[in-house]
Order: structure tokens, then C-alpha cells, then sequence
């Protein structure tokens, strides 16, 4: 990075600060930024103990330098969303510590303390170790509609996305157009032979340039009207009937599960029309969206085509979970007893048990949300998971022997009172 640089990014800190130039090794920026933090985090510890009055942090803005030089700041402190919506209308008594938990968990740096706090998070809610198969079963089965709700966001946000990179394409190429005619006229104003030469050159290089924009206009604008037109049909279908202002809206915010569910299931006789709108709507985008989008589409249609498949899904997803609990709280364990604050994939497994406390506190916080509703006394937190494990169980049992998944309850899956294979 040249002095220029480091100046004006020094003179935008505020207060006693130092900045520290520290080689890594990374694939991308963003790793590149998670190592130096940690090391820089990890050397304060000698600092902390040497004056226990200091107090030193790490700052939330960095600069990374690539081998070709290419900058980029990182501001960890920038916004990930435009809305926060609180996980329930009320503060349930037996969440609190699990919710406090696991803020602090998110905050930290230091991945294995990041671990210790998402294991209290899940101790809090009264889980002993001989447990976890439990919270493993009650996870899984909360992991169908978690999937599921995240393949409508990602085929969907996968088209729009392909739509405004072709829309971007289009933008980048008039504004090329336009430079190229600038310069035409430029060039025609001047007499000098290289002129004259330069504005050929610029004319025949405008001419191509001018019939690429005409044929990515019309690309470019059918794509708008078939991308609309599948819009239009989710927001229908899926989505209440959307916000008419804007048509390329397809949050999951107001998504119908059940009917998202019915749209990824084959069609019966007795499928309504406007769900074979939708799966044809679905498909052309998935289609248009192709790569990991289409795939992941394609996969779990097989999945929901077939009982015996998602069967075997659901049991891969509890023995994956069961593993990740137990390397979690032997990671807890040697964190916490041996001092031990450096393991193997300690980042890893810091975002992942992360990930369960926040699956935990999803399908918990709707359950109270559901109960608080109906002025029903909230359940414990442990009996919740126990009666979700049992549910996970019954609902294996239904797979193994049903010849469709339609009877599935996406609404109802890891909510209070009802089982989840009661549709008809």
C-alpha cells in the first residue's frame, strides 16, 4: 500500500490508535482479514497481562493489499440487512440466557470462546451432554423447513441476480458506447491526417459497439418480461400477491411454506391450477438461474418425490448434528478444563455451533411466540426439544412407509400442539 493511501485511511481514525502491517496467507480477502484479526487479537493477550489497566481492541476497519496490489477495505461494522425484526413479541423467561449467550458468541472474535459461549447457550437451556441426541433429532427435523425456505431464496434471488448482471452488462456497454462517441466528435473537429485515421478507427469501433447495445436491449428486455411474468405468478401464488410497486419483490418474508411445499411436490389430479402455475414459474427460473440454484431445485424435487430419500436425508442431517454437539462440547471441555483456546477447525466450529443455537432459538422462539399468542403458560425449553425429537422419530416412521410427501406440514413442523403429517 503507497504513503498516499495509508494517510488518507490513518486520518479517517479517530482517537489513539496504531495501525499494524501484518503478511497472511489467504484465499480471499476476507479470510485474509479473519487471520490478521485473530494473530493481532491473539498477540493483545501479552500486552493485557503485562499492564492489566489497558485496554486495547482491535478495530473494526482493515485494508487488504493482494499480491497484484489490488486494495479493498473491510469495515465489519457496516450493515447486513436493512431490517431487524426481534425473534419473538415478547421476552420469553427461559430464553434469556441462551439469547444473551448467544449475542456475546456472535461478537467474538476468538473462535474457541465464540464455541465455549454457544455451548452455554444450549447448556442454558437445560441440555446435559447424554442429551444431545435430542437436540441432534429436534434440529433436523426444524433443518426440512430451514432448507426448504432457503431453496425459494436462492432460486429466486439467483434469477433476479442473473437479471441484473445482464441489466449491468447492458449499462457497462452504453456508457462504453457513449465514450466512443465523445470521442467521434472529438476527433471529427480536427483536420490533421492522425485525426482523420483516429475518427475512422472510432467510427467503425462505435458502429459494432452501437449494434451489441441494440441486440443486448432487446436480450435484456425480454429477460425483463419473462422474469416479471414468473414474478408475478409466485407473488400470486406464494406471497399474498407481493407488493404491487414492486414486482421483482420476492422476499420470503410473507412466503406460504405449505404452498411453496406443494409447488416443489409432484403434481397430483387434484393439484390446483395456480400451483402448476407456480411450478412452471419455478422452473423457468431455476433454469434461467442454472449453476447451484437449478441443481439444488432439482435435488430436492427427487427428495420430496420420494419418502424413502428424504427419510434418509432427515437421518443424515441428526448424525451430522449429533457429531458437530459432541465435537462442540469436547471442544467446551478443552477450552474450559485445560485452557486449550487453539484446536483443530476451531473457526469452523465456532460457525457452525452458531448455527445450532441460532436453529435452536428459531424454532424455541416460535413455539413461545405460538404459545404467548394463545395465553398458553410457555413450555420448558428441554420439553420442547424432547417433543420435537419424538416428532422427528414419528415422522421417520410415516416416511418409511408412506408411497407420497404430501401429507407433510411445513407450518406445523416444529410447532406447538400438532404433529407435522396431517395434510391431506
Amino acid at each position: 500500500m503507497g504513503a498516499k493511501e495509508l494517510t488518507a485511511y490513518a486520518a479517517a481514525i479517530t482517537g489513539p490508535a496504531v495501525m499494524v502491517d501484518l503478511p497472511v496467507t489467504a484465499g480471499d480477502p476476507a479470510t485474509a482479514v479473519a487471520r490478521a484479526r485473530r494473530q493481532i487479537s491473539e498477540a493483545l493477550d501479552q500486552y493485557a497481562a503485562g499492564q492489566r489497566l489497558v485496554d486495547l481492541t482491535v478495530g473494526r476497519r482493515a485494508v487488504t493489499a493482494a499480491a497484484d496490489t489490488r486494495l479493498e477495505q473491510h469495515n465489519l461494522t457496516s450493515a447486513s440487512i436493512s431490517i431487524a425484526r426481534p425473534l419473538t413479541t415478547h421476552w420469553p423467561v427461559s430464553l434469556r440466557p441462551a439469547l444473551r449467550s448467544a449475542h456475546l458468541a456472535a461478537r467474538l472474535d476468538a473462535p474457541m470462546a465464540s464455541s465455549v459461549l454457544a455451548w452455554s447457550a444450549i447448556d442454558s437451556l437445560g441440555v446435559e451432554s447424554t442429551q444431545l441426541e435430542l437436540v441432534a433429532k429436534a434440529c433436523a427435523l426444524h433443518s426440512i423447513r430451514q432448507q426448504l425456505i432457503g431453496l425459494y431464496q436462492t432460486v429466486t434471488d439467483s434469477a433476479l441476480n442473473h437479471l441484473r448482471s445482464a441489466q449491468m452488462r447492458l449499462s457497462h456497454d452504453r456508457r462504453a458506447l457513449a465514450k466512443l462517441e465523445r470521442a467521434m466528435r472529438h476527433t471529427q473537429e480536427h483536420a490533421q491526417l492522425a485525426a482523420r485515421a483516429a475518427h475512422t478507427l472510432l467510427t467503425e469501433r462505435a458502429r459494432q459497439t452501437r449494434e451489441q447495445v441494440v441486440s443486448q436491449e432487446q436480450a435484456v428486455r425480454a429477460l425483463e418480461q419473462t422474469v416479471t411474468s414468473h414474478a408475478a405468478v409466485l407473488r400470486r401464488v406464494l406471497l399474498g400477491g407481493g407488493d404491487n410497486d414492486q414486482p421483482l419483490n420476492l422476499s420470503s418474508w410473507m412466503l406460504d411454506v405449505n404452498g411453496w411445499l406443494d409447488v416443489l411436490l409432484p403434481p397430483r389430479p387434484q393439484t390446483v391450477r395456480d400451483v402448476l402455475d407456480a411450478q412452471a414459474a419455478i422452473d423457468a427460473l431455476g433454469r434461467q438461474a442454472g449453476g447451484y440454484a437449478q441443481d439444488a431445485l432439482t435435488l430436492w424435487r427427487a427428495r420430496l418425490a420420494d419418502p424413502k430419500l428424504l427419510a434418509g436425508w432427515l437421518k443424515d442431517q441428526q448424525d451430522v448434528l449429533h457429531a458437530l454437539l459432541e465435537w462442540l462440547y469436547a471442544t467446551r471441555n478443552s477450552a474450559i478444563h485445560r485452557g486449550q483456546f487453539t484446536a483443530p477447525a476451531d473457526a469452523m466450529t465456532a460457525h457452525a455451533a452458531r448455527g445450532v443455537v441460532d436453529m435452536l432459538l428459531e424454532f424455541l422462539g416460535n413455539w413461545h411466540k405460538i404459545q404467548y399468542s394463545q395465553g398458553v403458560a410457555e413450555t420448558d425449553a428441554l420439553d420442547v426439544i424432547g417433543e420435537l425429537a419424538d416428532r422427528k422419530d414419528d415422522l421417520a416412521d410415516h416416511l418409511d412407509q408412506a408411497p407420497l410427501c404430501h401429507p407433510l406440514n411445513l407450518d406445523s413442523v416444529t410447532g406447538p400442539g400438532v404433529d407435522c403429517w396431517n395434510r391431506p
